[in-house]
């Protein structure tokens, strides 16, 4: 849905069947109106504004019933294939926060609460996480760290240096080691709802582990 919301705001234009097909969830307006390029969320979720046009207690059936899910995916294709330009803008976009080292000036950055601030009545909040907050504020406030720890871009840059340097010093059986946090990137650039660096935080964490294998030493028999 944001692929096609982004592409409505870059001027893409669509068939007349497609825009009626489209106007069955909401209003073509709408689409572009609700598109985030950096929080698919935005656009597709009951807690957000769009919940005011989108009739979320049948948009289950409408999607998988009715067909529009199947019609979505042909429409990111054509995109795709027609303006793959506008089409890879926005997807890099949306997963910004997993490959770029530097936060982008128009985008906002997630703020934690005070301790105690957010559902007092159902969560109990502990000491552990009023340090946490002064980690994460810490971090927000400071860019060299907030590239560091906050975003994926160097990590994902040191995990690449890493694969290559492995497959160079004729050490490919050790990408076995790398496939699961590989995965785990593929799957998230696909699906990433949001630019939060919770998301980000599985391979920040083992791009640090990790880098120990460059560096590491076959044994010998005798060892």
């Amino acid at each position: 849905m944001a692929m096609v919301g982004g592409a409505i705001k870059d001027g893409v234009h669509f068939s007349e069947h497609e825009v009626k097909t489209l106007e069955t969830v909401m209003p073509i307006e709408q689409w572009e109106e609700n598109f985030n390029k950096y929080f698919i969320d935005d656009i597709d979720r009951p807690w957000k504004p769009v919940n005011k046009y989108i009739d979320f207690s049948t948009y289950d059936d409408i999607l998988t019933n009715q067909g529009f899910g199947v019609f979505l995916i042909k429409l990111n294709l054509k995109i795709l294939l027609n303006h793959p330009y506008i089409y890879l803008k926005n997807f890099l976009s949306e997963c910004n926060i997993m490959w770029a080292i530097g936060r982008p000036k128009d985008n906002k950055i997630w703020r934690v609460m005070d301790t105690g601030g957010y559902e007092k009545d159902v969560i109990r909040y502990t000491a552990y996480y009023g340090a946490i907050v002064q980690y994460v504020r810490l971090i927000q406030n400071h860019p060299i760290f907030h590239s560091i720890c906050g975003r994926g871009g160097i990590s994902l840059f040191i995990i690449i240096m890493m694969a290559t340097l492995l497959i160079t010093n004729h050490k490919k059986i050790l990408l076995l080691a790398l496939s699961p946090v590989i995965i785990y990137t593929i799957m998230l650039s696909l699906a990433i709802p949001a630019q939060d660096f919770r998301y980000v935080l599985p391979f920040i964490c083992c791009a640090i582990f990790y880098s120990a294998i460059i560096f590491s030493q076959t044994s010998s028999k005798k060892d």
